[in-house]
């Protein structure tokens, strides 16, 4: 976001759509597996503000913002770590309008710090599984199936 308006905007895009997938979980009343969540969205923010130095407060901004709704909060959280050098890497070949943005080594950095560090101490309920996502996908794969069907009972 260039500014806190930006991050507003985006939020407010994202935020409607969990409100939209809380709805459905919480008439399924299932197991639900979420690829990304309200923390991928508190991540960003984190972010976001870090890259910024503070200058766009989206996270500061945010936080009160989910301080004051019901999300749905997964219980387990698996993060895919990737290393500099794929960031460095997707980065060359990124032609999108996200290049500058998403795929740098500092925005990875800040990222990681959420998820390894903020997040255990906003959210301590969560439990943090990382994931060395440089293995073949397959390794990947098999390691995210034995953990939800952990998770699930199954």
């Amino acid at each position: 976001p260039k500014n806190i308006e930006d991050a507003r905007a985006a939020d407010l895009f994202f935020l409607n759509l969990e409100h939209k997938r809380r709805q459905m979980i919480r008439e399924n009343h299932s197991i639900v597996f979420l690829d990304r969540s309200v923390l991928s969205i508190i991540a960003y923010n984190y972010a976001a503000e870090g890259l910024t130095s503070g200058k766009v407060p989206c996270f500061t901004h945010g936080q009160k913002s989910f301080k004051l709704q019901d999300w749905v909060f997964p219980q387990t959280c698996i993060y895919l770590d990737i290393s500099d050098e794929e960031i460095d890497n997707r980065h060359t070949f990124e032609t999108g309008q996200y290049k500058s943005i998403f795929l740098n080594r500092k925005f990875n950095a800040l990222l990681r710090k959420f998820y390894e560090k903020e997040m255990t101490v906003m959210f301590p309920w969560i439990e943090l599984i990382s994931i060395d996502a440089m293995r073949h996908s397959q390794q990947i794969l098999s390691e995210v199936r034995k953990i939800l069907v952990s998770k699930s009972g199954q």
